[in-house]
This record gives structure tokens, C-alpha cells and sequence, in this order.
């Protein structure tokens, strides 16, 4: 993927997720999720790498009758 933003140019080197997701009972469910990037940022004044990691915890509750 390649983005111009604000005079950089940005080259996402590496992008992932992965989850599970469980179900409660019927109307609960709750999923675990993670994520991971890599960005370099590249212009014509330097050069930077930044990356990231996430882990996101979800609760849903489908308000059926």
C-alpha cells in the first residue's frame, strides 16, 4: 500500500491481524483481537520507521428479544 500525506511518502512495509471470536450465549459474545504494522516514512529530509502493536478486547451484545 502507498499513501501521500502531508509532504511524506508512506510505504506500509508489513500489515496483520488475527482474532478469535466466542460466543457467550446468545446475545453476548466477547473476541480477542491482534494487530501489527510497519510503516517507513521517507521524504527528502530523512527517513523514519515506526511500528505498532495492538491487542483489542471486544464485548457485543445484540439487544434481541
Amino acid at each position: 500500500m502507498y499513501v501521500h500525506m502531508f509532504g511524506f511518502d508512506v510505504a506500509i512495509e508489513n500489515d496483520a491481524e488475527a482474532g478469535i471470536n466466542y460466543l457467550i450465549n446468545r446475545e453476548w459474545d466477547a473476541g480477542l483481537k491482534y494487530g501489527y504494522s510497519e510503516a517507513t516514512l521517507d521524504n527528502s529530509s530523512f527517513e523514519a520507521t515506526d511500528t505498532g502493536n495492538a491487542l483489542m478486547l471486544t464485548f457485543a451484545n445484540s439487544f434481541s428479544n
